[in-house]
């Protein structure tokens, strides 16, 4: 919603925060004793394609990028701010394949009648030429094309020990014992499993698990471990509360915090190690919480067990976790068919699995529940403007699979600003409000992309409080927009007001872990 979508679902709303160690323009750098006007956002839309060609086809280093581009078009954009254009365009030189698990795209390149790109599960699209050569190299290293004795592709295969085998029988197992357990049989309609999904530490829970995901799809990582230091009170809360969607937030964030390609391998490490002990927090916190004291052999504890095994390697963890986050959507839907919130819970997943992720007529089911609750309680209602954001977010999908830029969608823009006329509040208006901000972001238009966003930060204080982490997320990509921007003295303001949310919430952390 890797896609470039809204959170709630896009990667648009992905905060643009920088690192301590980044180098942010100010009104300092200067050029030919010049302040430097750092590239908009419509000079990165115009230059795409030739830094397209010279990063990808001429293969230049990104500093030789950079020096070419600022000597032939006067274009100015620091190193962190180049990496940020090049991820969020899909624009990776080094073409990473998992076996067993993207064979489907290997037969593509190899095959004789298909040429032209292949998308890779990661998301990364790769010329099939390309891919095929890369493909190639990586057999003749292993000595697999010299025992064939063929130049045959073999179908590549994942070789894994016993033991991960058994932990994803386990896993896999226990979602579907959880929920069948539970709840089969006295959930039987989909208004009552919508009622029983919302509750408000779920909620803080998906704000808590965004937060964490855009610190770390923005490299930055101290961020991601100061927000960890309040997980264990979010899993607390969670997991006493337990809603009807809890395995689906649950694995929604293990999902998210094991994607990231850490480049330095300790702080992978280090990363890891903090998810683990979450999880495995969460597994004390199902045995002896005096709400709960669940034994053993129950299901949630065996499930988080299995996860926090020290032999999952990131990769396993993430694919396993994956693996369960949509076998809990499918357990529901053939139990509930009929459920509003189940068509939020799959948008939430596209994120990772993107449009083939999605159950067959996705869209169509989003517009005949749009028909039906617009028929039943007016356009006005609730559950009919959070379907109608949930059609936005599916046409975002479909634009990010076929590679449009999504933030350049009139239809997308239209329909949020009909969900503000109709009077949305809560997440939906913070929804609307962020990537109305973000279409005018990508076009050039800086005080309408100001207005929305301080729009979306307002919506946020009024709704969860000053405190939230969301919060503290939105106005660092406030920061960096007027930054890039070159408005120096309202970035300034804003880096102020930063740096206030951050000390509250490293605070109430460490009032947290003292209770």
């Amino acid at each position: 919603m890797t896609s470039r979508r809204a959170d709630t679902g896009a990667m648009s709303q992905t905060a643009v925060i920088r690192g301590n160690n980044d180098h942010i323009p100010s009104s300092r750098d200067t050029h030919e004793g010049q302040p430097v006007r750092y590239a908009s956002a419509q000079e990165w839309a115009e230059h795409r394609e030739e830094i397209r060609h010279l990063y990808m086809e001429e293969e230049m280093p990104l500093q030789q990028v950079m020096t070419v581009m600022k000597e032939n078009y006067n274009f100015h954009a620091t190193a962190k701010m180049y990496k940020t254009r090049l991820r969020f365009w899909g624009f990776r030189k080094n073409i990473s394949l998992r076996d067993g698990l993207d064979s489907d795209a290997v037969h593509r390149a190899l095959s004789d009648n298909h040429r032209g790109p292949v998308r890779l599960p990661n998301g990364q699209v790769v010329d099939s030429s390309r891919l095929a050569t890369h493909i190639r190299r990586r057999l003749q290293g292993r000595g697999a094309l010299a025992r064939q004795g063929t130049t045959q592709m073999p179908h590549l295969q994942a070789v894994r020990p016993p033991n991960t085998f058994y932990i994803s029988e386990a896993v896999l197992f226990s979602v579907r014992s959880y929920i069948m357990g539970l709840y089969q049989g006295t959930v039987t309609t989909g208004e009552a499993l919508d009622e029983l999904r919302w509750s408000n530490a779920g909620a803080k829970w998906s704000r808590f698990a965004y937060a964490v995901k855009a610190a770390l799809s923005e490299d930055k990582f101290n961020q991601a471990l100061v927000l960890m230091r309040q997980a264990p009170e979010e899993i607390r809360l969670l997991i006493q509360d337990q809603p009807a969607n809890l395995l689906s937030q649950l694995l929604l964030f293990i999902v998210h915090a094991t994607r990231r390609q850490f480049s330095d391998e300790a702080q992978r490490t280090q990363f890891l190690i903090v998810v683990r002990s979450l999880i495995n927090y969460g597994e004390s916190v199902a045995a002896h919480n005096p709400a709960l004291r669940l034994p053993p052999n129950h299901p949630l504890r065996q499930l988080l067990r299995a996860l926090s095994q020290s032999n999952l390697e990131k990769n396993d963890l993430n694919q396993l976790a994956t693996q369960a986050w949509r076998l809990s959507l499918s357990t529901w839907d053939d139990m509930v068919p009929e459920s509003t919130t189940a068509l939020g819970e799959w948008m939430n997943f596209s994120n990772v699995g993107g449009l083939s992720g999605l159950p067959t007529n996705f869209g169509t089911r989003i517009e005949q529940s749009l028909a039906s609750l617009e028929a039943r309680y007016g356009e006005r209602d609730e559950r009919c403007i959070k379907t109608l954001r949930l059609k936005a977010e599916y046409i975002l999908t479909v634009d990010d699979d076929r590679g449009i830029n999504e933030m350049l969608d009139d239809r997308v823009r239209d329909i949020f600003v009909e969900v503000l006329r109709r009077g949305a509040e809560g997440v939906p208006r913070l929804v609307a409000y962020r990537y109305i901000a973000d279409y005018h972001r990508e076009r050039g238009e800086q005080e309408l992309a100001e207005e929305n966003l301080r729009s979306s930060i307002d919506v946020m204080r009024e709704n969860f409080g000053e405190s939230d982490l969301m919060v503290l997320t939105y106005v660092s990509n406030l920061e960096t927009w007027l930054t890039e921007w070159g408005k120096t003295e309202k970035a300034a303001q804003a880096g102020r007001w930063r740096e206030e949310l951050q000390i509250a919430a490293d605070k109430k952390a460490r009032e947290d872990s003292d209770q």
